[in-house]
């Protein structure tokens, strides 16, 4: 019986050969659902783009046709749009992963 309250998972696996025992196995939360790790990801991705697209400028860019205007849609223009707040916020963007290298190092 698992406990009320508690993340715990209590597996037992019993065989002729083997017993094995695992008792209060924490599970772990994904980034995705904790928000300082949301953010953290966030800022990793906004860092990476803009570091990404002052290497190569052109990279998230998609096909162009003539006489057509340039639509950033899709996963790349995500990453387009990520990769111009970095680059246009970048004082920010900077202090924000200071803030959350302090956060990770010292309160989590």
């Amino acid at each position: 019986q698992r406990p009320k309250g508690d993340w715990t998972c209590h597996l037992v696996f019993n065989s002729c050969l083997s017993s094995v025992h695992f008792k209060s196995l924490k599970l772990k939360m994904s980034a995705i659902f904790e928000f300082s790790s949301l953010l953290t990801v966030l800022l990793l991705l906004i860092c990476s783009c803009a570091y990404i697209r002052e290497m190569r400028p052109t990279i998230f860019d998609n096909v162009v046709v003539p006489g057509e205007p340039i639509r950033h849609t899709g996963i790349y223009g995500m990453l387009w749009k990520l990769s111009r707040i970095g680059e246009r916020l970048s004082p920010y963007v900077s202090a924000c992963c200071m803030v959350m290298a302090l956060h990770i190092l010292f309160i989590k």
